[in-house]
């Protein structure tokens, strides 16, 4: 069995690849530049693209991007939760985010999901904490 997002995967893989104008097959995620960015038409189209739910959601609050010489590669959405938990008392609202959606394209390297979900949240939390104090 195979998870919905690598089937979506595999079913771009030969289209994306010829609108390419590099080889792919040597790429790392850390060739990919990684930063935060405003949500606009190239990322919501994106996510329509690869991610398995094919919408964004609730528009999110936070959008993290990996790019590739400015070729969108992946895109993580933060936002709040719908619900708060009570793990971290009655402040955790100070304290939750949700990752709302995130895919990578069919031709990134396999562990640039994982980098792009790291770097999301380090950021999330460094600049929300900034917001706390």
């Amino acid at each position: 069995m195979k998870c919905h997002q690598r089937i979506i995967r595999e079913q771009r893989l030969e289209a994306d690849l010829v609108n390419l104008n590099f080889d792919s097959s040597n790429l790392k995620a850390s060739d990919f530049s990684l930063k935060q960015e405003i949500l606009n038409s190239e990322i919501i189209d994106f996510i329509k693209t690869y991610e398995w739910l094919g919408n964004i959601g609730t528009k999110p609050k936070w959008v993290f991007t990996a790019r590739y010489n400015n070729l969108l590669g992946g895109v993580v959405l933060i936002n709040e939760p719908s619900s708060y938990s009570n793990v971290l008392g009655k402040d955790t609202k100070k304290y939750e985010a949700l990752i709302q959606r995130g895919a990578c394209a069919s031709w990134t390297p396999k562990n640039l999901g994982s980098r792009l979900i790291m770097f999301s949240c380090k950021k999330w939390l460094k600049s929300h904490l900034k917001e706390l104090s």
